[in-house]
Order: structure tokens, then C-alpha cells, then sequence
């Protein structure tokens, strides 16, 4: 930890000569790699209940995973890279105008269905969309279960897979990919993107499966899954559980929290009496390290397979 407690800094001392006489506050932080920016979403999401058994997964590079087991608190950190956040992923975007959202194959037509931000031509495909891509490969069977994609050759005379033919790509180094969309800026998911994307799915799941399996806990013991950041809030529920991205519960157990980080540093700001007990909620805080836990590259090694592993 660089540092425990709330910090309050003017802006000079910072290098923010702007706002010099500005002071910025900076909120407890947990552990390492679980910042103040947990700790808000802890707070923001009111995450402690002595009666309820509550997983909150913030999606992002760097996932954090926090759990509420009747009013004791745990946390883990999920080092997931920033494949779902468009980075290093063939024509990977943050979401924005012209980006796709969401995607649909349609077995029956062989129709490839984009959904996508207006705004500009189709120009790239953001995490969303990436989840969506990688479930619907997998529900249609053109990727099998260890992430291995397909050929044309593979699907040809094999009934439904076949209509996928034309969008199975090789290049000239025999790397296979599938062919999203044709327009004139032709966007592709590569063998190596879905390698890519495999191991930040893979952290995030076993993170999860590790912070459960501790606490003797199975995801139909959930009173309440809460999935926070931009990414969180907007993933098709069905396809990111196929994938085994979040744990398998009822949908009406699901509560999209949006940007609750942010959400909570606005209270703090609105509410300066909650600093202190906020403060005091990052010491209750037991943070598990998965680098320690025996469990986890077990669970790591499933994890990355293109089914779920949740029960």
C-alpha cells in the first residue's frame, strides 16, 4: 500500500498549478491494487448488510471484486488487461460513435445483426460487442470450447455451420479469423484476439470463483449481483454468463450500479461527514491476495476455456 487514510492535498504540492489553491482529496485506499476508487464503489453501492450475501464486480483493467458475506467485507483484484476496453484486440474501440455495441448471429439466416453507436461509419467494436461476439461464436459452434476457431474447411457440409463459411478467414501465416463486418473498413476477430480475450476473461472469473470459494460460498448463495463501471452496466447478462465472465443467478438478482465509483466520490463530496466513515469501512475490509491462493490457477486454467464454470 502507498498509503492508508483519507489525504488531502492543495494542488501546488501536486504540480496542478491551475488549481493550485485547490485541494483534492483523495479517499482511503483498501490493498494493493484496490484503490479509493473501490472503497467508493463499497460505499456508493451501500455493499455492507448484515443480512444479505452481496458480489459487486467492477469491470475494467484492473477488475475489482467485492464481497459482502453478512456484513463482513472482502476484496480481491483481478489484473485483466484492457482487451474489453478496446486494447489490443483487432479493431477494438472504446465505445463511441460508429463503434458496435452488440451482436447477433442468427443460425436460422446466417444474417450477421450489429448493434452500434450512430453517429459515424462502423469503425470498430468496443467490450460489449466483444462479449457478444464471443458468446454468439460459441453458441453457433464456431468456436469450440478451449477457443479454437474454426476454418472455412471445417464448416463446410456440417449443415447451419456452413452459412458461416464465407466469414472464416485464413491469412497467409495460417492465423484463422472471423469476418465481422465487410464494409469498406472490414473489421475481423483474429485467433489471437480471442486468445487475448480468453485471459482477461479468465482473470475476472477465477478472481470471482476464488473470493466465493474462500467464503464457502456457491453463486446461488447471492442475494444480489452488482455490476458497476460503463462495461458492467452495459453487457448482455446472458452472453457475459455463458462465457463464464460473472457468475450464473437470476436475472432479478442483477443490479446495474453504472459508474458507482464516481457515483460515491459525488456523495463524499456532497456529504463531507461521510469521510470518516468511509475511512473507517477500508479498514474492515479483508483483502484476499490470489497471487497467495493455491486455488487460483486452477480456477484460472478453467476459467479461460469459453464455458462457464460457475455452477
Amino acid at each position: 500500500m502507498a498509503y492508508r487514510g483519507n489525504r488531502s492535498v492543495p494542488g501546488e504540492e501536486i504540480g496542478c498549478l491551475e488549481y493550485k489553491e485547490a485541494h483534492f482529496f483523495v479517499l482511503s485506499g483498501i490493498a494493493a491494487h484496490v484503490g479509493g476508487d473501490a472503497l467508493s464503489v463499497f460505499c456508493g453501492t451501500k455493499l455492507k448488510q448484515e443480512e444479505k450475501v452481496l458480489l459487486a464486480i467492477d469491470l475494467g483493467t484492473n477488475a475489482e471484486i467485492l464481497l459482502n458475506k453478512y456484513g463482513k467485507l472482502w476484496c480481491c483484484s483481478a489484473a485483466a488487461g484492457p482487451a474489453f476496453e478496446g486494447r489490443g484486440v483487432s479493431g477494438g474501440r472504446l465505445a463511441g460513435p460508429g463503434v458496435i455495441s452488440g451482436v447477433k448471429l442468427a443460425a436460422h439466416t446466417g444474417n450477421i445483426i450489429l448493434e452500434y453507436i450512430p453517429g459515424k461509419e462502423i469503425r470498430g467494436i468496443c467490450g460489449s460487442g466483444l462479449i457478444d461476439l464471443l458468446a454468439e461464436l460459441r453458441k453457433a459452434g464456431l468456436i469450440t470450447e478451449d477457443g479454437y476457431l474454426l476454418s472455412g474447411e471445417d464448416t463446410k457440409g456440417r449443415g447451419s455451420l456452413q452459412k458461416w463459411s464465407d466469414h472464416m478467414m485464413e491469412d497467409d501465416f495460417g492465423e484463422r479469423s472471423f469476418l465481422l463486418y465487410g464494409g469498406e473498413k472490414k473489421l475481423f476477430l483474429t485467433q489471437k484476439d480471442i486468445r487475448t480475450l480468453q485471459l482477461a476473461k479468465g482473470a475476472i472469473g477465477a478472481a470471482v470463483s476464488v473470493l466465493l470459494h474462500e467464503n464457502g460460498l456457491k453463486p446461488d448463495d447471492l442475494d444480489g449481483l452488482i455490476l458497476t463501471g460503463v462495461l458492467g452496466s452495459s453487457i448482455r447478462l446472458e452472453n457475459a454468463m455463458r462465457l463464464g465472465l460473472i457468475p450464473r443467478v437470476a436475472k432479478e438478482k442483477v443490479i446495474l450500479a453504472g459508474n458507482a465509483a464516481l457515483d460515491g466520490a459525488i456523495s463524499l463530496l456532497k456529504r463531507r461527514e461521510l469521510r470518516e466513515e468511509w475511512e473507517r469501512m477500508a479498514e474492515e475490509v479483508d483483502h484476499l491476495e490470489l497471487a497467495e491462493e493455491k486455488e487460483f490457477l486452477p480456477f484460472f486454467m478453467k476459467s479461460v476455456g469459453m464455458d462457464s464454470i460457475f455452477l
